[in-house]
């Protein structure tokens, strides 16, 4: 097991694959690799979705990264790192080719190529390198998520309350969502739920699109004055109302065939 930049080669520390298997018939990775190098080497990798149900589905799929980089969902100016690695600074691997091989009691093994910058000069003086990753990956099987919950620019004393009512919230719209089948037939298999509340002259950015195949988005909008009353189950149940009216729209929007970005 090794990486290799050029004509520098470096051991492998550690190497972690998490992935989850999602309904839609797709498995999700997320692959980190810390290599054996004193100024540090570490690689990491988000890419799309693959097909299978099982992990051993993916020997022999071989996976081509398009970007290095993808749209941050919640900044439309960012970008999060699909192909990235780390020594000394962030920078990406362009033209990622991923080769999955087999699974057995070690882990999953693979081979990563793509292009670096030379790991001594950053600024694009020197001529870029080949990268070539050869490693088995140790695996760690992550629970899908029906549903994810995020706090947007909240003030410090506004967390406590939304906190105290997070597990409650998101119990009761998953066994909600389970019970209706909601996701039967639907282009996507998960929902966030983004909380922000709502205070004089308090602005928020505007979301970029989402592809369907992306976590779906319920904004719940709530008064700073119900948050901070302390009152968990007003708070509950104006978050909740919300949310019923977020799914309406998102069933009319998928259920009458809208059309959508993919």
């Amino acid at each position: 097991m090794s990486i290799r930049v050029g004509e520098l080669e470096f051991g492998i520390k550690k190497a972690e694959l998490r992935f989850t298997r999602v309904p839609n018939d797709t498995i999700s990775v997320y692959l980190e690799i810390v290599g054996d190098r004193r100024e540090h080497i570490n690689l990491t990798l988000d890419p799309p979705p693959l097909p299978g149900r099982a992990l051993a589905d993916l020997a022999g799929q071989v996976q081509v990264i398009a970007s290095p980089t993808k749209p941050d969902l919640y900044n439309p100016r960012g970008v999060n790192v699909v192909a990235g690695i780390y020594v000394g600074s962030h920078e990406d691997v362009r033209d990622s080719r991923i080769e999955w091989g087999g699974v057995d009691d070690r882990g999953i093994s693979l081979r990563w190529t793509g292009i670096v910058d030379d790991l001594d000069y950053y600024d694009g003086s020197k001529p870029r390198q080949p990268l070539v990753v050869d490693v088995t990956a140790s695996v760690v099987e992550v629970p899908h998520r029906w549903v994810t919950w995020l706090v947007t620019h909240a003030k410090p004393d506004e967390y406590p309350p939304l906190q105290r009512i997070k597990a409650s919230v998101i119990t009761k719209l998953g066994d909600d969502l389970a019970a209706r089948t909601w996701f039967e037939g639907m282009p996507f298999v998960a929902l966030e739920l983004v909380v922000q509340v709502e205070a004089k002259n308090r602005r928020w950015p505007v979301l970029p699109p989402r592809g369907a195949s992306d976590d779906q988005l319920i904004i719940a909008r709530v008064p700073r004055a119900v948050v901070m009353r302390g009152d968990d189950a007003a708070l509950a149940r104006a978050i909740e109302a919300e949310v019923a009216a977020g799914l309406e729209r998102l069933d009319k929007q998928y259920r009458q065939g809208a059309p959508r970005l993919l």
